[in-house]
């Protein structure tokens, strides 16, 4: 489970502890319960002590958040995707 990717947020098993579960059998298990568990997972993944996203994302910062995020493999790719649908969610305000 260490190794998997969980929920929609798709959040690493080995990241467990960083958003505040014990062990990596209860985040799968909290993860499978509910879409709410994983959206709360994502929150708590972000603005977290895992990182900077949060920060980043405050400052739009989209190529530091998709490499803290995904790592640096596609990081350009995921930024670009994330500032398409920022600036659609603005034009829907």
């Amino acid at each position: 489970m260490y190794s998997i990717s969980m929920g929609m947020p798709q959040i690493m098993g080995f990241n467990h502890k960083k958003i505040g579960y014990k062990s990596v059998k209860r985040m799968f298990d909290s993860f499978a319960q509910s879409e709410r568990n994983q959206i709360i997972g994502l929150f708590d993944f972000i603005g977290g002590g895992v990182s900077n996203m949060g920060n980043a994302l405050r400052k739009k910062d989209f190529l530091t958040f998709a490499k803290l995020y995904n790592g640096p493999g596609k990081a350009t790719i995921y930024a670009h995707r994330i500032k398409i649908y920022y600036e659609l969610l603005k034009k829907l305000r």
